[in-house]
């Protein structure tokens, strides 16, 4: 903020300058008449005045434009890198949005895989509580055909 003031007031030090200067050019070029015209009438003097001021005012005209347009460039670049600066944002925006969208389809996925490890764990388990069951079934049923073993065994050896 300060830097474009500073350039602004040397801009306008600069301005104030070449106007300073014209103004004491016309009064040479003034002076200059006068002296090769010192027996002039006060008529042909405001004639010559009014000449002189009016390519003084072009030419005041022509600085203050050309000031101007020094001012409009500077806007122009100004707005040049804006604009850069805007399009490296929208850039880094488009990464950032590829990044993230990128990360949620590997969540999916992982996610997914997860659900699916989860359903497998599960039916392993019941499968697991089933052949339990059918074990713990069968050791009965093996000590029932033991003792029954044992028993008949008991009752042959009586016999």
């Amino acid at each position: 903020m300060t830097r474009r003031r500073s350039g602004a007031r040397i801009a306008s030090t600069e301005a104030r300058e070449e106007y300073l200067r014209q103004a004491e050019e016309l009064w040479e070029r003034f002076n200059t008449w006068y002296a090769a015209h010192p027996d002039a009438t006060f008529d042909e003097m405001e004639e010559e005045l009014r000449r002189v001021k009016e390519e003084s005012a072009q030419k005041a005209l022509s600085v203050e434009q050309e000031y101007l347009l020094d001012q409009l460039e500077e806007m122009k670049e100004r707005l040049k890198q804006r604009n850069l600066e805007f399009e490296a944002l929208k850039t880094r925006e488009k990464a950032i949005h590829k990044q993230i969208f990128e990360k949620d389809e590997k969540i999916q996925e992982l996610t997914s895989i997860m659900t699916m490890i989860e359903e497998n764990l599960q039916e392993q388990i019941k499968e697991n509580e089933k052949i339990r069951k059918e074990l713990e079934r069968q050791g009965r049923d093996l000590a029932k055909v033991e003792d029954e073993k044992m028993k008949q065994e008991i009752l042959d050896f009586k016999h």
